[in-house]
């Protein structure tokens, strides 16, 4: 069901890989590696942040992910396992 008061900007890079900035403050990342989960992360300032993936995955703050999650993962893991394979591929 589409959302008419939830506007989104679109980047994309060279390799087809894209971004989007929703106007409730996520950004959305999906790698031209369709093999790659897609990405959601919360842009906050001053708290911390949190995120989840399209394969199940969620890091970060218990007030956006709840106290306890089966599927929480650290953020250094978040970074290295998902983040840092997307930004990777960028280059």
């Amino acid at each position: 069901m589409a959302n008419n008061y939830v506007k989104f900007s679109k980047f994309a890079w060279n390799d087809g890989s894209e971004a989007w900035v929703d106007s409730r403050g996520f950004i959305h990342l999906r790698s031209s590696d369709k093999k790659m989960s897609e990405i959601t992360i919360a842009l906050i300032v001053g708290k911390e942040t949190a995120g989840w993936t399209s394969d199940g995955k969620v890091f970060g703050s218990s007030y956006f992910i709840g106290i306890t999650n089966p599927n929480q993962i650290s953020v250094s893991d978040f970074i290295f396992d998902y983040l840092g394979r997307f930004l990777k591929l960028l280059r």
